[in-house]
């Protein structure tokens, strides 16, 4: 999956796990709190970690490891047996039983798409100018965040309307319409120059709002 975007996007991270005025907040938003998902990218390979409290653990394809804190010199380590993560600033050490991985560093930009896959997103989109995401979760929700996370929606996912180059959602919720069009062609992101798998139209009312997107295949089950 190919998935960067700005700084921004943290932004709205934040928005979404406080939530807005007057709206729900979604509780497996609130379940994200009480952790942080990282994204190390190694010479060998890309390593994915979500940190609880004194506990870190490290997802690897279908293998996943639990780590313990323990104490170390400077920066956070966490350890078992001949896995162990040693993280300083945005660079770490990384050791998986016994196996040394080179060059790790955090990339902050793909944090947000696999924060997104813990909480069971299946498709996020993006756009600019001013920034906006949506998130699409299959028999939950869909969160419309725009206004660089300013505004925020939640509407039930509906069952899609396939058609021959494209997946359509329409759906409502408190007096607003909703049309999320996702088009199955290759699309740019304006700003970082990504290339997505989908262009992406929402449809909010009156505004229309054009951006990229990706589907999140669940590669491994979160914890």
């Amino acid at each position: 999956m190919s998935a960067r975007i700005g700084c921004w996007s943290f932004l709205i991270v934040a928005s979404l796990l406080a939530g807005c005025a007057g709206q729900p907040v979604d509780e497996s938003a609130q379940a994200a709190e009480v952790s942080r998902t990282l994204v190390y990218e190694c010479d060998q390979d890309e390593l994915v970690a979500s940190v609880r409290e004194e506990q870190l653990t490290l997802y690897l394809g279908e293998e996943i490891y639990e780590l313990s804190r323990v104490v170390s010199a400077s920066g956070e380590k966490y350890e078992v047996g001949q896995t162990s993560v040693w993280s300083k600033g945005d660079s770490a050490l990384i050791t998986i039983r016994g196996n040394r991985y080179t060059n790790c560093r955090l990339d902050v930009s793909r944090a947000p798409w696999e924060e997104a896959r813990r909480r069971g997103v299946e498709f996020r989109g993006l756009g600019q100018e001013p920034g906006w995401i949506v998130e699409i979760t299959p028999g939950g929700k869909i969160l419309l965040v725009t206004g660089y996370g300013k505004q925020r929606w939640l509407f039930d996912t509906p069952d899609p309307v396939q058609s021959d180059d494209a997946t359509v959602y329409q759906t409502s919720a408190n007096g607003k319409r909703l049309k999320i069009s996702l088009q199955t062609e290759h699309c740019q992101d304006i700003m970082s120059g990504e290339v997505f798998e989908n262009a992406v139209i929402v449809e909010l009312d009156e505004r229309r709002l054009q951006g990229c997107g990706s589907a999140l295949e669940p590669d491994w089950q979160w914890q």
